[in-house]
């Protein structure tokens, strides 16, 4: 690997697993260090949205607020990846910016690394590691203050029936794309071994790996410092709703439900954070004219705390007979 050769590869220590701080921590390790870096770590259930992605085409929201997952945007781009116990992600940070868009140099380490352990992955297509045609490992770049940030995943022994769930949209159909099954393209390191090998003793054979290439690495445990500064990068962008879920995004969304009391189907247009067209269908009974409620969603801002206040003025039970409110706030956001 040709990395800058004038600078000292440093391997981050890193046992943090709040997602919102550890894509703190990559941007604090861009302004903290001149040499390149190399850091392996663990998040807690998340989804990571790729930079331009459309949070709400990406994502069952449904399934995601009920499991506690949680959503945080990457500064990368790329697609959108889960995240668990089962899974590690890798980070390269170096100093040559011109090597953006070689992903395969930057998974070298990672390949080698797994094809020592039995599991024969490669390189496939424009950024992912596969083992038997299925997908292990997904990557991304940006650019960042004069250096390349390199990330990917390693689903080692991730639950991929969560996964599945998690990146299928609750909605009918979102007017973008459809999106495929999910579980059927991927697949986990761990059932690929010579022997078996823990997750923490999988964490060592990499990190063993990137030593054995960079004999000369020094290992960086984080200090307090670090952490606070990272924290600081957090709470400004990571944790903030509007980067994870930025208001300015139009999409269609067209959903149903059915009810004891009836089907309710929902078709709703989103443009510049706004409600600008919404309807509702199905085979409820209502006493009052649905289109009161229409006129009176229309134009308001899509976001639950505004909607549920709105929803909340209204004698719902006039329009929807029988079919709870918090069942039709939930059909709408």
């Amino acid at each position: 690997m040709n990395f800058c050769h004038n600078y000292t590869m440093i391997i981050i220590n890193n046992n943090n697993t709040d997602p919102f701080l550890n894509h703190a921590i990559e941007e604090h390790l861009i302004d903290r260090f001149e040499d390149e870096c190399f850091m392996l770590w663990q998040n807690s259930p998340c989804l990571l949205i790729g930079r331009n992605q459309n949070v709400y085409q990406e994502i069952n929201m449904d399934f995601v607020k009920e499991q506690k997952i949680d959503v945080v945007r990457r500064i990368t781009g790329g697609g959108t990846v889960y995240n668990d116990w089962g899974n590690f992600n890798f980070t390269f940070i170096s100093k040559n910016k011109d090597d953006f868009s070689d992903f395969k140099k930057f998974t070298i380490p990672i390949l080698s690394a797994l094809n020592k352990l039995g599991a024969n992955a490669r390189f496939e297509g424009r950024n992912d590691l596969v083992i038997d045609g299925k997908k292990i490992s997904g990557n991304a770049q940006c650019k960042l203050k004069g250096k390349l940030l390199h990330h990917g995943t390693l689903l080692f022994d991730v639950n991929l029936e969560n996964l599945a769930r998690s990146l299928n949209p609750s909605f009918l159909k979102l007017e973008s794309k459809a999106v495929a099954s999910v579980k059927s393209r991927v697949t986990n390191i761990i059932d690929y071994l010579d022997r078996p090998l823990t997750i923490d003793g999988f964490r060592k054979k990499i990190v063993d790996e990137i030593k054995s290439i960079f004999p000369e690495a020094i290992i960086y445990d984080l200090t307090q410092s670090d952490l606070i500064r990272a924290e600081e990068i957090a709470l400004s962008k990571y944790r903030q709703r509007k980067w994870n879920f930025p208001d300015r995004i139009d999409f269609t969304i067209r959903k149903e439900k059915k009810f004891p009391a009836g089907l309710v189907q929902i078709e709703m247009e989103i443009h510049k954070g706004k409600i600008k067209n919404i309807s509702f269908y199905g085979d409820f009974f209502n006493e009052k004219d649905i289109g009161d409620v229409v006129d009176t969603l229309k134009g308001i801002e899509y976001q639950e705390k505004t909607i549920k206040s709105i929803m909340d003025s209204l004698d719902l039970d006039l329009y929807f007979k029988n079919i709870p409110k918090d069942c039709l706030l939930g059909l709408i956001i």
